[in-house]
């Protein structure tokens, strides 16, 4: 045997062929070989539970930065510069009764929205800025009032006009125009007498998110229409009293011809001037040049909203909204090649952007009405091979668009899978390390929070008979998450892991390290790496069914560090006598030879190590074995 394909449970062991297994706990494979999986290492210690979090890269000046953001339940989003070395987080936003977040970035912002276990929005998101600070998502207007004054001569047209004046936040969002007593614009009528200028002021306790005040009006012809008056605003200071006055003086000529008409901001979604949110977001998803935000609508039906382009913000609930048909529930969203892709518990909607407004986006079309996601991180995109990995209840699915294959990837594993507690899918989590070509998906067995990692090796293929399966899992370890960090040193992308409880983030190992072959325990000391690979029936389908067989012994092409087990096994688990040690060494020099004496129609052979640092590295099994007389 040259070829380590991995297990197939799911099938009888009759059917498995040669080159698989029943049983890879823990391991890693190379073409031609299998063994033990690297380990884990401390990356840095939050002493945080964490259950999300992404890397946020940006441009600051000419200098890159590189930030770990992430949610700590009970604590809300703490950031920590790798740039500067994994020091003592920040906490950006305190936020205590979420379960988890979804992220997204632009540029130097980034948005955050918030979801309880059962997947749906907590609160109101937030966006973040290296620079502008943090506000809420959808900044609202606010009430005071405003006075018009004629303190002399100028340019304004004579005539009855409307005033009122638009908020920019520190973070770019402009919002719906001011006052609005009772949550309704309420512009200002003055009439002006003509050959003056004009003055805006504004005394108010501006709100913490308030960068700058732009004055809006009309035309004496048009009192309908709102224009912003170019020139005509001034920097407030968020969170202070101060009194505004902007100077006004412009003929209405100028104002329709040069001013921005922002008679739309009318309808846009924003927070109302208690401070209630027009939506709580639970996903977020970068499309094209819009941000999507996966949420139920006032009226309760789930929605994606997707914003205007370039300003992500920009919302209103007659034009930016994608329903799918009969109100289904949407999960999460991601695109591929143009085409987004919306979610729902069991089914897969595409929608393509055409340069207008969502509802002029062509109808939602139906992918498929019976596979899709329970999971708001069931779904991982890899766009340097155009594929979308779909966690459904019914398996691991690879998408490519246009339909789903027939089977999933993990087809041959559903045993594993239907152990998948999916009361719990908040908690599940897709991650695709596209360097090293396995795809994992980080499962909650039986608890809440992952305990067990499902991999597969698709560097061979990416058919069912293709991938190479292992059941991994972290000794002790409730796994908060898991994703894929630039490592600010290497540059190179890692996958690190966090826990569901306070404890330190980890980082994948890659054999540079001095003890690769070690995990690390809860508490940050070491833990073991129990790595096993059990063969299929040997000596396979050269033994007709029905004859007893004599099975000698093996010679094994094997090496590594510490002492395996080998266990031989006859079928239905049987054993024949204890385990057989065997020294490892790396670079052995000849052919392990293994004896034993078993009686059973077939063998298999179970190598194992339990010992820290202990691993093995199998590449070829030589089986030796004496048919003989057939069972009556």
């Amino acid at each position: 045997m040259r070829s380590f394909q991995g297990p197939w449970p799911r099938l009888d062991p009759y059917s498995v062929p040669l080159s698989n297994g029943l049983l890879a706990q823990n391991v890693a494979y190379l073409k031609g070989q299998v063994g033990t999986r690297f380990g884990h290492s401390i990356v840095i210690s939050t002493m945080d539970g964490i259950t999300s979090f992404f890397n946020w890269l940006f441009n600051l000046f000419g200098v890159p930065k590189s930030w770990f953001v992430y949610f700590s339940s009970g604590v809300g989003i703490r950031i920590i510069d790798l740039a500067a070395g994994p020091g003592a987080p920040t906490t950006w936003v305190p936020q205590t009764s979420a379960y988890a977040a979804s992220f997204a970035s632009a540029g130097n912002r980034f948005y955050a929205a918030f979801f309880n276990f059962n997947g749906s929005g907590n609160s109101a998101g937030v966006v973040s800025s290296y620079l502008g600070g943090t506000s809420f998502l959808f900044a609202g207007p606010i009430t005071t009032n405003l006075v018009m004054t004629e303190p002399g001569a100028g340019l304004v047209t004579a005539g009855p006009h409307r005033f009122g004046y638009l908020i920019q936040t520190g973070n770019g969002f402009t919002t719906r125009p001011s006052p609005a007593p009772g949550n309704v614009f309420t512009p200002v009528n003055f009439t002006a007498s003509g050959s003056h200028n004009l003055n805006m002021q504004i005394a108010a306790p501006w709100p913490n998110y308030a960068s700058v005040v732009q004055a809006v009006m009309t035309t004496s012809a048009n009192s309908n229409r709102y224009y912003t008056v170019p020139g005509a605003s001034i920097g407030v200071p968020g969170g202070t009293f101060f009194t505004a006055n902007i100077p006004i003086n412009i003929s209405d000529a100028d104002l329709a011809a040069t001013g921005t008409d922002v008679t739309s901001y009318l309808n846009l979604l924003t927070t109302d001037v208690s401070g209630n949110p027009p939506f709580l977001p639970y996903f977020l998803h970068l499309y094209s040049n819009r941000m999507g935000y996966t949420t139920l609508d006032p009226s309760g039906i789930p929605v994606t909203y997707y914003s205007d382009p370039n300003n992500y913000q920009s919302i209103t609930a007659s034009q930016h909204g994608i329903y799918l048909p009969g109100n289904l529930p949407q999960t999460c969203t991601t695109d591929l090649r143009g085409v987004a892709y919306i979610f729902g518990p069991h089914w897969t909607y595409a929608v393509s952007d055409n340069g207008k407004v969502p509802v002029q986006w062509a109808s939602p079309q139906l992918v498929d009405g019976g596979i899709g996601t329970l999971a708001p991180r069931g779904v991982c995109t890899n766009t340097a091979q155009g594929f979308i990995w779909v966690a459904d209840v019914g398996g691991l699915y690879l998408f490519r668009g246009g339909q789903y294959p027939q089977r999933p990837i993990s087809y041959y594993q559903q045993p594993d899978w239907n152990q998948i507690n999916w009361a719990n899918a908040a908690s599940l989590v897709v991650v695709d390390d596209a360097v090293k070509h396995i795809v994992s998906v980080y499962v909650p067995v039986g608890g809440v929070n992952p305990t067990f990692v499902f991999s597969w090796d698709y560097s061979e293929g990416t058919e069912p008979e293709q991938v190479k399966y292992s059941r991994n899992f972290l000794s002790g370890w409730s796994i908060g998450t898991a994703g894929v960090i630039q490592n600010p040193t290497t540059r190179r992308n890692e996958v690190w892991v966090t826990s569901a409880s306070a404890d330190r983030v980890l980082r994948e190992n890659d054999g540079s390290e001095a003890n690769p072959y070690r995990d690390v325990a809860t508490g940050g000391g070491t833990a073991v790496i129990s790595s096993s690979y059990q063969t299929s029936l040997l000596p396979g389908l050269d033994n007709p069914h029905g004859f007893l067989t004599m099975h000698h012994g093996d010679h094994l092409r094997i090496s590594g560090q510490g002492q395996a087990s080998i266990q031989a096994n006859g079928l239905d688990g049987v054993t024949q006598g204890p385990a057989i040690p065997l020294q490892l060494s790396n670079t052995p020099g000849l052919l392990q030879l293994i004896k034993y004496f078993l009686q059973n129609e077939h063998a298999t052979l179970t190598i194992a190590t339990s010992s820290l640092d202990q691993f093995f590295v199998l590449t070829y099994i030589a089986h030796y074995w004496t048919q003989g007389a057939p069972q009556r």
